[in-house]
């Protein structure tokens, strides 16, 4: 009789703990599947945004958009500056602010979109300004520069200076100025060779990286077979 008393026991033990790890496994799933709907609504949104931009602004010899799964990348050619400067030229000026005031309203538009019940955490958002070059160091008496870093750096806060001192900046968006950051890489993400003249040229750039991720825990994807 008191064996089966400790079979019985050992049985309910046994049904216990399956049913606690039945309990684990179906709270990882759940959870699992919220992170991966929080990731899949703010690609959603960021997808709309690429759309919108990529239809005010196609593709020219200057700029080009790509794709990301929660940014999207424009890139700005070698043609914005002339050789050994950091000051943008003139005609380029306004489409560059332009640009600008487009990527903040969006931000904006952003900050205050109603989020869906499942999301909790808070939305980060922010546009990056990399500045890039060949790998060809500076000639001597190339402006003030002495390398490509200072160089790659020097450019992409002049562009961050279009797109801030753009007077034709509603005063509710320049709240977003301090989510805007500046980066100089000089020659160490080139996007083409820099075996040729022309993959010299195209290395020679600025990007515009719009980023959005939730803060709690979720994830940037910055890679994407759109480069």
């Amino acid at each position: 009789m008191a064996k089966n008393n400790e079979i019985a026991w050992l049985v309910s033990y046994g049904d216990t703990i399956t049913l606690l790890i039945c309990l684990l496994i179906t709270i990882v799933v759940v959870l699992q599947g919220q992170s991966e709907q929080d990731t899949e609504w703010v690609a959603d949104q960021v997808h709309e945004i690429t759309e919108i931009f990529r239809e005010s602004y196609p593709d020219t010899n200057l700029l080009r958009i790509y794709p990301r799964a929660s940014s999207f990348k424009i890139t700005l050619s070698e043609d914005l500056f002339q050789p050994c400067k950091d000051n943008i030229t003139q005609e380029v000026k306004p489409i560059i602010m332009q640009l600008g005031r487009d990527l903040l309203h969006e931000m904006h538009k952003l900050t205050f979109l109603e989020k869906p019940s499942f999301i909790d955490d808070s939305l980060y958002l922010e546009i990056s300004i990399e500045g890039h070059t060949d790998n060809i160091p500076l000639p001597k008496g190339c402006g003030d520069f002495e390398n490509n870093w200072q160089l790659s750096s020097a450019r992409a806060y002049e562009t961050m200076k279009v797109i801030t001192e753009n007077k034709y900046i509603d005063d509710n968006l320049k709240q977003y100025f301090e989510s805007i950051s500046i980066r100089g890489y000089a020659d160490s993400q080139p996007n083409c060779t820099n075996e040729t003249a022309d993959g010299r040229a195209c290395n020679r750039r600025i990007e515009i990286i719009f980023i959005a991720y939730l803060m709690g825990g979720g994830t940037y994807y910055s890679d994407s077979a759109d480069n």
